[in-house]
C-alpha cells in the first residue's frame, strides 16, 4: 500500500449542501477518521497497575493508531502498535510493543563495557575459557586442564582437623567427598564412618572372605558383617528378616516364625485376627422379662462368651467383676432362665424372668446361692474370630 495524501476521511460529503447546520458540522468534524495507512495515538493511564486497553476489535479505527500506555506505579511508559496478524492476548488483545529486540540481534558492540556482573550470569562453560590461558595461585598449567601445585594445599587453606598425607605433609581437614584413591593416614579418632569406606585392605588377616588384592569381598544382597563365633575375624551374615523379605511379603495379619526345622523364617497366619468386647448398649441392667438381646460382633466368631458384669457391688462381688454365663435355669419363685446362641455375626442372649423369677449364683465367697439384683448387673459379650 502506498502512502496516502489525504489524512482524514469525512463521514459524508458536505459539498452537496447549500447550508450546513451546527449539528451537521459537529457530525462532520466528530466523524473524521484517519485514512487507511494514516494513524494517531491513543493515550491511557494504568489504574492500580492495570492497563486500560483500547479495544480495536470494537472501535476499528484504532487499528491504525498507536497506543501510549502510561504506568505511574513503575514511572514508565510503553508504546504499542496493533498487529492484526499476531497472537491475541487475553489482556492486551493484539497490541504488541513497538520496539522489540529480535532473538540473537544483540552483538558484542551493543554491550557496554563492564556491565555484565555475576548476578547477570546463569552459568559459564569452562570450554568458553580460551585454551592455553595460564593459571596461577594454587593451580599450575593452562586451561582446559589445570593441575594443583605441589604443597599448594596447606593448613592455612583448610578449616579444621589434621590429616597426614602420603607425602608426609600435614594439612587441615579435607572437604566432604574430596579424598579418593589416596594413601592417607588418619590421625583423628573416630574420623572414618561406614559411609566413607568402599573397601578395606587386609592387614595381617582378620577379614573373611578375602578377595583379589587383599580387599574384602562384597557380600550378598542384604548381608551384614559380623564377628565369627571364635571372635577372630569378620564374616558376612544374612540377616534373617532381610532374607524373609526377599521371599515376598506375606498376607495381611501374618507374622514371621521359625520353621519346623529351625533353619529359616517363614510367614505364619495367626488363628485369631479379630476380637469383640461390648456390654449391652440397650439395657442399664439385666432385662426382667422374656427378652432376646442381640450383639452384632462384625464377624463369625470362633468362640463367644456371655458374661454378667457387676455394676454395683453385692454378694461379695465388686464393681467390674464378671461371671461367665452358659445356660442357667432356675425354678425359684417362678420360671426363670438365661441362655445364648451364635448365628452368623450375631450373638443373641435370651432371658426369661416371668412370675417374679430371679437368677441365682453362688456368692463371691462360695458359701451359698444368692439372687442377682437386676439393676446391679449387665450383660457383656466377648468374641474372637
Amino acid at each position: 500500500m502506498l502512502p496516502q495524501i489525504i489524512d482524514f476521511l469525512t463521514p459524508f460529503d458536505p459539498s452537496g449542501y447549500i447550508q450546513v447546520s451546527g449539528i451537521q458540522l459537529e457530525q462532520l468534524v466528530g466523524g473524521l477518521a484517519p485514512n487507511q495507512g494514516i494513524g494517531l495515538f491513543v493515550v491511557t493511564t494504568d489504574t492500580n497497575g492495570l492497563p486500560s486497553v483500547p479495544n480495536a476489535f470494537v472501535n476499528t479505527k484504532w487499528v491504525n493508531y498507536g497506543w501510549l500506555r502510561i504506568m505511574p506505579q513503575s514511572s514508565n511508559s510503553v508504546l504499542y502498535m496493533w498487529n492484526p496478524n499476531g497472537p491475541t492476548d487475553a489482556t492486551l488483545l493484539n497490541w504488541s510493543t513497538a520496539f522489540q529486540t529480535p532473538p540473537g540481534s544483540i552483538t558484542g558492540s551493543q554491550i557496554a563495557a563492564l556491565t555484565i556482573t555475576d548476578a547477570n550470569m546463569f552459568s559459564v562453560s569452562w570450554s568458553k575459557l580460551p585454551n592455553g590461558a595460564a593459571v596461577g595461585g594454587a593451580l599450575t598449567g593452562t586451561m582446559p586442564n589445570p593441575q594443583l601445585n605441589i604443597n599448594s594445599i596447606n593448613g592455612a587453606a583448610i578449616v579444621t582437623a589434621t590429616v597426614l598425607g602420603g607425602d608426609g605433609a600435614t594439612v587441615g581437614a579435607i572437604g566432604l567427598n574430596t579424598i579418593t584413591n589416596k594413601n592417607v593416614t588418619i590421625t583423628d579418632a573416630n574420623a572414618l564412618i561406614d559411609s566413607n569406606i568402599q573397601s578395606i585392605a587386609q592387614v595381617g588377616g582378620g577379614l573373611n572372605p578375602v578377595g583379589p588384592s587383599g580387599k574384602l569381598k562384597v557380600g550378598g544382597a542384604s548381608q551384614i558383617l559380623q564377628v565369627n563365633a571364635a571372635g577372630t575375624q569378620l564374616t558376612w551374615f544374612s540377616e534373617p528378616f532381610a532374607v524373609l523379605s526377599q521371599t515376598g511379603l506375606g498376607v495381611a495379619g501374618q507374622i514371621p516364625q521359625v520353621n519346623a526345622g529351625a533353619t529359616a523364617l517363614q510367614w505364619f497366619s495367626l488363628p485369631v485376627t479379630q476380637s469383640y468386647s461390648q456390654t449391652d448398649p440397650n439395657n442399664a441392667g439385666l432385662p426382667n422379662n422374656a427378652t432376646a438381646t442381640t450383639f452384632n460382633v462384625g464377624f463369625v466368631p470362633l468362640v463367644a462368651f456371655v458374661k454378667a458384669k457387676c455394676l454395683t457391688a453385692e454378694a461379695d462381688y465388686n464393681v467390674g467383676d464378671e461371671i461367665p454365663i452358659s445356660n442357667m435355669i432356675n425354678g425359684v419363685n417362678g420360671a426363670s432362665g438365661v441362655s445364648f446362641k451364635v448365628s452368623g455375626n450375631n450373638v443373641t442372649i435370651i432371658i426369661n424372668m416371668t412370675g417374679g423369677g430371679t437368677l441365682k449364683v453362688l456368692d463371691g465367697g462360695g458359701a451359698a446361692y444368692t439372687n442377682m439384683t437386676r439393676a446391679n448387673w449387665i450383660f457383656k459379650v466377648n468374641a474372637i474370630g
